[in-house]
């Protein structure tokens, strides 16, 4: 994939697409137009029916969180054509705290452009960026999409589920994320540190052994709709049995801190 905001940028092959930074309201109109006949619940069809239209999506999205947009043209043969439009947001929302977990928001695929394998180039796309832009600061990548395709998408590129999602619209979605390596070995490192106290008698020692499966679990299969609430039991189980807090191991911290910023469904 070749950015079109980078000076002398290589031609790519055939089928592959052209990035540009450089999103334009005639670039969104277009998309608008699209979502206005299409039957995709994507959270944009209200732009598409009012609510400032074109003009408003680029505004109303970084005041949600920071947000950098990105249009994907096709060319060929003399003409160019665009395909789609995503974004990578800097955060959850702009009260999150912890840095270096940013999410791939929004993506409209063009109607015509669907089914042809697009998407994974788009992913791949936005996955480099973040990778560049964070470096080693980066430690998960969040999505969400309620479409079964994209879905197996992005567990072939390491996503992992971790249970429903409520979007503001109302709208659920399936929450994933792509935990770095260096991440997941700082939360195994934490996790690992809770074998303390070694007495299997303590009264936090049956708490800790269940923060360990799960744990375990979130960073290789991912979680069933009921496991995060169950994480979340079992660290306040543990705070209120032992003198331990998950500030004392910041990636513990961030991923509890986590799953509460994303609105999982809470299953009993």
């Amino acid at each position: 994939m070749s950015s079109t905001s980078s000076p002398g940028a290589r031609e790519p092959a055939h089928g592959m697409l052209h990035v540009s930074s450089d999103v334009t309201a005639d670039d969104l109109r277009e998309v608008l137009a699209d979502l206005k006949s299409d039957s995709c619940a994507h959270t944009w069809v209200r732009y598409a029916h009012g609510c400032g239209g074109a003009d408003r999506i680029i505004d109303a999205e970084n005041a949600l969180r920071p947000t950098t947009f990105f249009a994907y043209f096709s060319e060929a043969n003399g003409s160019r054509e665009l395909v789609a439009i995503a974004t990578v947001a800097d955060r959850i929302h702009n009260g999150f705290i912890h840095d270096g977990i940013p999410v791939l928001a929004r993506c409209v695929v063009r109607p015509a452009f669907r089914g042809l394998g697009y998407y994974r180039e788009i992913l791949e796309h936005r996955i480099g960026y973040c990778e560049t832009r964070w470096g080693h600061r980066l430690r998960a990548i969040h999505l969400g999409t309620a479409a079964p395709k994209i879905l197996g998408v992005a567990r072939r590129h390491g996503f992992v589920a971790i249970g429903e999602q409520h979007l503001a619209d109302g709208k659920q979605v399936q929450a994933m994320l792509r935990f770095t390596r260096a991440f997941a070995s700082e939360i195994a490192a934490g996790v690992e540190r809770r074998r303390s106290p070694r007495n299997s008698e303590h009264p936090s020692a049956p708490a800790v052994r269940r923060m360990q499966r799960l744990m375990s679990e979130m960073l290789t299969t991912g979680f069933s709709p009921r496991d995060h609430l169950d994480l979340r039991r079992v660290l306040d189980e543990i705070r209120a049995k032992t003198a331990w807090t998950p500030a004392e191991h910041p990636a513990i911290a961030a991923v509890t801190d986590l799953f509460h910023a994303i609105p999982l469904r809470e299953v009993a």
